[in-house]
């Protein structure tokens, strides 16, 4: 059964919050979640207690410094204010922080949804992560940056989302091509926050093959 426990950090004089998840057998592979748009909620904090009972030592990262919402304006309004440089170096230092944690494995993966799919990806190139997944994220990244990752990127994508079409996801494809890198791209027939259960757009059976699929290849990539 896991724990979940606050911690914070100070990252260029702000303090930065997360909570950690710790599995019952440890050492253990580290993972670090992303939230989504609405900021770190119980839903995220729920997901990463359920990976914790899966046998990771998962820490959930806050980049809106204690503010969150489920009003989508609310949300948007917190997701403008975050500062991008910030925002990156918490991303890397909270990967840096896990992987040194005496209690992991030293292997440590990044996960994300939608804005959090860009800092997984983010903080995998930042920090070497052995593995990354991204679900419905803006993920553009250029050759250069994609040379810097280490592990394979496990993508979710969704059959009807506007914001994020399908040239774009074919483009990410081709410079990861290019960078040598490897990615997995799923699609669903479904819409943009089809795992997130407060959207319109929630799409159970989806959702669970998409966490599904995320948890066959973060077990392969952390603990083979």
């Amino acid at each position: 059964m896991s724990s979940l426990t606050t911690i914070s950090a100070t990252i260029d004089k702000h303090t930065i919050a997360a909570v950690i998840a710790t599995p019952a057998v440890l050492p253990a592979p580290g993972l670090v979640l992303f939230h989504d748009f609405r900021g770190l909620h119980e839903e995220t904090k729920s997901i990463a207690e359920g990976y914790a009972r899966q046998g990771f030592l998962t820490l959930a990262v806050d980049l809106y410094r204690g503010r969150s919402s489920n009003n989508a304006l609310m949300a948007l309004f917190h997701m403008f204010r975050v500062d991008p440089m910030l925002a990156l170096r918490t991303s890397g230092a909270w990967v840096h922080w896990l992987r040194a944690n005496k209690n992991c494995t030293g292997k440590v993966a990044t996960l994300g949804w939608g804005f959090g799919g860009r800092w997984a990806l983010y903080a995998a190139i930042e920090t070497a992560a052995d593995a990354s997944v991204l679900y419905y994220g803006r993920i553009l990244q250029d050759s250069h940056d994609l040379s810097r990752l280490k592990g394979p990127v496990l993508a979710h994508f969704a059959e009807g989302d506007g914001s994020i079409p399908k040239p774009a996801v074919e483009a990410l494809a081709g410079e990861m091509k290019t960078a040598g890198k490897d990615l997995t791209v799923h699609w669903y027939g479904a819409g943009h926050g089809f795992a997130n259960p407060t959207a319109r757009a929630f799409d159970p059976t989806a959702a669970a093959l998409a966490d599904e699929r995320s948890l066959a290849f973060l077990n392969h990539a952390l603990k083979a």
